[in-house]
């Protein structure tokens, strides 16, 4: 969603023309930012329906390589489907939020003469905190993944200190009241 955010206030460049041929006709603030919602939405929900069919079909797939049943394909359940359906609007929602605003906000001058935006230079926009964070996140989760696969190579390769194929296992069940 970070990522989102961020690709498309780089992106609004590409529809300035379009914002400022809008405003000049009478298209208010309120106006295009509905419309930019809208779109996140529309684009959200897609998303939604693009990655419920990709987990339907891909899951015999996934299920055969990991030989079991690790997916399942039984996706009647409605409570499930509301609850993805719900997580796609509020993410469609809030990360619709900043964008449409600062889309909106264009001078319809300054777009239909394409200037880009100017940033203040040393101040703090959530532009700036978004790609740090987005950052900080990926450095995060690599580092995290790194140890994982160096704690999964200790515990595979650890000698233990017994011969693991000649142990004895037993069920010893108890009748205490």
């Amino acid at each position: 969603s970070i990522n989102y955010v961020n690709l498309q206030t780089a992106n609004a460049s590409t529809r300035f023309r379009e914002i400022g041929i809008k405003k000049t006709i009478g298209f208010t603030r309120r106006q295009l930012w509905y419309q930019f919602m809208a779109e996140n939405l529309i684009l959200a929900m897609i998303s939604c329906i693009m990655a419920i069919m990709l987990v339907w079909y891909a899951s015999p797939f996934v299920n055969r390589l990991m030989g079991g049943e690790t997916l399942s394909t039984d996706y009647n359940y409605s409570l499930l489907m509301v609850v993805v359906i719900l997580t796609a609007l509020v993410t469609g929602v809030l990360s619709g939020i900043y964008p449409a605003y600062a889309i909106s906000m264009f001078n319809p001058v300054k777009a239909l003469k394409q200037k880009l935006i100017e940033e203040k230079k040393n101040g703090l926009s959530l532009r700036k905190v978004l790609v740090t964070a987005q950052f900080s996140i990926a450095i995060f989760l690599l580092v995290v993944g790194f140890i994982m696969y160096r704690q999964t190579h200790y515990m595979v390769t650890r000698n233990m200190g017994f011969d693991s194929e000649n142990v004895l296992f037993a069920n010893i069940v108890t009748d205490k009241k």
